[in-house]
């Protein structure tokens, strides 16, 4: 009938324009992330020492939140943020950032800014408001000690609390201008030592169970019965 075939006209227009939603959606966020991953690559280059910096923190914050049954929505939060976790590192001085040498204690407090500084710029973009607590409170530490607000173990958000044990790892065996990189299985080791005063110890239990999985080279399982006053089977 003529009303039938208008309804399956009314159907079939509705079915394309559904479909043409999702795929702006689609190619909207694919162009989102692609921009992410520009502005993280753009900011490792500035220290070749530092180069793939927050695409690693990305792959091991996200083994982490897997190993952690996070869903799907967060992991995807965790992705991106573990990207941005740096982007306030665009606002500190090169003769800071890429001091050959150790920093002063107030160069140290100039890189303690780009948390602050990575969340005022994430303000400013609504769609990335969802990963601001990772680059903001990724450097608090369950102890109180960290920043910039010095929160405690349960203030933490658990996306930053990842964020902040991959970035950890990753910085300790990445090399700089003045040190080399340490070996897996000591950051490892160092991760376990300062678990509840630095790190998240449900989170870096998570981690050791993860770790092999993504570098599947790392054998530290006896270095790390050692420090625990273990015997190795």
């Amino acid at each position: 009938t003529g009303s039938s075939r208008e309804m399956d006209a009314l159907t079939d227009a509705f079915n394309h324009l559904v479909e043409g939603l999702l795929s702006a959606e689609a190619d909207t966020r694919a162009a989102s992330v692609g921009a992410i991953r520009a502005l993280a690559a753009a900011l490792d280059a500035r220290d070749w020492y530092t180069a793939g910096h927050s695409e690693r923190v990305s792959t091991l914050s996200v083994a982490i939140g897997r190993e952690m049954h996070l869903g799907d929505a967060d992991i995807d939060i965790l992705r991106l943020g573990a990207l941005l976790h740096d982007i306030g590192k665009i606002g500190v001085p090169d003769g800071v950032l890429l001091k050959p040498s150790k920093l002063t204690n107030e160069e140290f407090d100039q890189i303690k800014r780009h948390p602050a500084l990575g969340a005022r710029i994430l303000r400013l973009v609504p769609f990335l408001s969802p990963h601001l607590p990772i680059v903001e409170l990724h450097h608090e530490r369950p102890d109180g000690r960290g920043y910039p607000f010095g929160l405690r173990a349960e203030q933490i958000p658990l996306a930053a609390a990842i964020v902040h044990v991959a970035d950890a790892f990753d910085a300790m065996t990445s090399a700089r201008a003045y040190r080399p990189g340490r070996p897996m299985a000591d950051a490892m080791i160092e991760l376990h030592r300062c678990k509840g005063t630095d790190f998240d110890p449900a989170i870096v239990e998570a981690f050791d169970r993860a770790l092999p999985g993504v570098l599947p080279d790392l054998h530290h399982e006896a270095a790390l019965q050692q420090l625990l006053g273990r015997t190795p089977a």
